[in-house]
């Protein structure tokens, strides 16, 4: 059995220099993602809540200093342990390796369901599934929001092959200091970054979109280079940003007729 550091225990992220220092373990939020641990700024300490950050074990690139250990902390471990397997039916194991399953979606045939999402997609025939290698390109050449440094899991991305209008869905655990971001002030920042690979915002909208059983926040823009139009959907909760991008073109289906294939699956 992994065990987790112990309190105090100073790392950085992998991709990032700033210090974080570990001050919770095992921590639930939104009653379906369990990250490892929250750390606050190092050297600074609790400043606020918004300067949290929620990581798993296997985002650390490297540990500055080992926090204080003793036979209290491994009881505690024990405890920790156990209480995962009791909430989840998993074993700690599998949670400190596994925790794309907490939001990943699936496929049966041309049918995808996400039910982290609430989301049921039936493919109309004519589209296409992308291979993990294409999504992982794909999200790789639209990945405006470097400052932000994600760490993304592309889940779903299907391709019109007559009018070559595509849907996405990706999921990113946000860093400090953007993991309490909220669903306009990333659009705020993808908009930022839009601008810098000749692109151009259309709307940041004010009202929200229903897909499946959530409520998204959403941005248009428009590719210069390319004519291609985006709109791009945005739910965030603790931490976690879930995105649905829609990209079509001259002559392929509208936005409001792709949303329409997305279905609530029951409660």
């Amino acid at each position: 059995m992994k065990k987790y550091l112990p309190i105090g225990t100073v790392v950085n992220l992998t991709g990032d220099e700033e210090l974080l220092m570990i001050c919770g373990r095992a921590q639930l939020l939104d009653s379906s993602i369990i990250w490892d641990y929250v750390a606050c700024p190092y050297p600074e300490g609790y400043i606020g809540d918004e300067y949290n950050c929620f990581f798993n074990h296997g985002a650390i690139e490297k540990i500055h200093h080992v926090g204080y250990q003793t036979r209290k902390d491994e009881e505690y471990q024990a405890i920790i342990v156990k209480s995962i397997q009791q909430l989840t039916g998993k074993s700690a194991q599998n949670l400190w390796e596994g925790q794309d399953i907490l939001v990943r979606g699936s496929w049966e045939g041309s049918v995808y369901q996400n039910k982290f999402l609430g989301i049921h997609f039936d493919m109309p025939e004519g589209w296409y599934v992308a291979t993990e290698d294409e999504k992982a390109e794909s999200w790789n050449m639209v990945l405006y929001n470097t400052d932000m440094m994600p760490d993304v899991l592309p889940d779903m991305l299907v391709v019109n092959l007559a009018t070559i209008a595509n849907i996405q869905i990706t999921f990113e655990r946000l860093k400090f200091p953007f993991v309490n971001l909220s669903a306009t002030q990333y659009l705020e920042k993808f908009a930022s970054g839009i601008t810098k690979v000749s692109g151009s915002v259309s709307n940041i909208f004010a009202d929200t979109t229903k897909i499946g059983n959530h409520d998204w926040h959403s941005i248009s823009y428009y590719f210069n280079d390319n004519g291609a139009y985006g709109r791009l959907f945005v739910n965030i909760r603790d931490g976690l940003a879930s995105s649905i991008t829609i990209t079509h073109f001259e002559g392929s289906e509208p936005v409001d007729e792709i949303l329409a294939m997305f279905e609530p699956l029951p409660e």
